[in-house]
């Protein structure tokens, strides 16, 4: 269940204002904004995936730190796994035959079609925090996606 109201607006954006909720806020994590490394147990075809999607996520400008190397390998681990999933979903098919005690013939989900969808709800969770769809876009805190400072909240915050 989540917290009802706003999102509280983030400490730095309350300094360049000059508000006195600074002073209220004093165990906020101010976390720098660094590019995470890949953890050391990322496999090499993940590995691929990380270079892929890293470089998206920062020019959508999704604020990153050194703490989001473990839950973006993970992510990049799913969709590497999520694909082979469907490599052998393509080449077996959805079902598969079996017969039961009474011979007759009955077709049956393959085990791969839980596995994906227990991946896709995993990748669409993950992603959330990393804005890989427009909703979770809306909810994130974005940075300017060209790394520097936004112009037109400079203009608005340094004129007050």
């Amino acid at each position: 269940m989540g917290i009802a109201g706003p999102k509280p607006t983030e400490l730095k954006i309350l300094k360049l204002r000059g508000s006195r909720q600074v002073y209220k806020r004093k165990n906020e994590l101010d976390l720098p904004s660094e590019i995470p490394k890949p953890p050391t147990w990322l496999p090499f075809k993940a590995m691929k995936i990380w270079g892929e999607l890293l470089p998206k996520i920062i020019k959508a400008g999704v604020p990153l730190s050194p703490l989001d190397s473990e839950g973006l390998g993970r992510l990049c681990l799913q969709i590497f796994e999520w694909g082979l999933v469907i490599k052998s979903l393509e080449k077996n098919g959805l079902t598969y035959t079996t017969k039961n005690k009474a011979g007759h013939l009955l077709r049956r989900e393959r085990p791969e079609v839980k596995i994906m969808s227990e991946l896709n709800k995993s990748i669409t969770m993950l992603g959330r925090y990393y804005g890989l769809n427009p909703s979770a876009r809306t909810g994130l805190r974005l940075s300017p996606p060209n790394g520097g400072s936004d112009n037109k909240k400079n203009k608005f915050f340094n004129n007050r």
